[in-house]
């Protein structure tokens, strides 16, 4: 692999040495090698089969490396073309974590005539979705909330569809919801569609947080009281 890195990189300096142990051999720890010539093959053929490997070296990686490129290149326009909304919408998925990329992603989709839907947390997932003719926002991309949350919040709905803030904080309560996860939900748009301003929403968190952890405290304690009475 040393060789054809060497002549991948024209160092002829380090392709010199390794002539000198592919036709003579090499007794240096590492290196050791019997070479060409040990091996009945006379010098001057040795010589004249590495410089054709040193010949072959100085096109067949670049054009290998051109060929996969532009075949790739290719197959990209072509569903780039015929399949924009799928193709977008698994670009944008792909560069979830990268703001900056996200940022100049949705900035195509405008170009070309792609309408981006806002996150709901009824609709969806964790990557980026195609929505009819629109791309629906991933959670994944929405900060302070994490992916085991979303998959709470996908496996909660598969049941029915959350009908409120509090219905969501209650059925989602002792997962990894929190209250930087909730208001960056809000403030996304991912509540919109319960029909509440965000910003009643936004003033309504600390009451609803409270109110299902209390709710929550008191199912336990029942629960805690009925095998109480089972033990008696």
């Amino acid at each position: 692999d040393l060789v054809r890195r060497a002549m991948s990189k024209k160092k002829h300096d380090v392709m010199e040495k390794e002539r000198e142990y592919f036709v003579n051999g090499s007794t240096e720890p590492g290196h050791e090698c019997p070479g060409c010539v040990a091996n009945g093959i006379s010098a001057q053929v040795a010589n004249e089969i590495f410089d054709d490997m040193s010949s072959f070296a100085s096109y067949a990686f670049n054009k290998s490396h051109a060929a996969c490129y532009a075949y790739v290149a290719y197959q990209t326009a072509y569903l780039k073309c015929h399949y924009p909304h799928e193709f977008m919408a698994a670009l944008l998925t792909s560069v979830l974590d990268n703001t900056d990329k996200v940022i100049e992603y949705t900035g195509e989709c405008q170009r070309l005539g792609i309408r981006l839907l806002p996150p709901d947390i009824n609709v969806s997932y964790g990557g980026f979705t195609v929505d009819g003719d629109s791309i629906r926002f991933g959670l994944n991309a929405v900060k302070n909330v994490g992916r085991n949350l979303i998959a709470a919040v996908v496996d909660q709905r598969r049941e029915k569809p959350f009908r409120s803030l509090y219905d969501f904080c209650h059925r989602l309560y002792g997962t990894e919801l929190n209250r930087r996860a909730v208001e960056s939900l809000i403030k996304c748009g991912a509540f919109d569609g319960t029909g509440v301003s965000r910003h009643a929403l936004l003033a309504n968190i600390e009451g609803i947080l409270k109110s299902v952890e209390a709710d929550s405290r008191k199912n336990l304690e029942g629960q805690l009281d009925l095998f109480g009475q089972m033990g008696e």
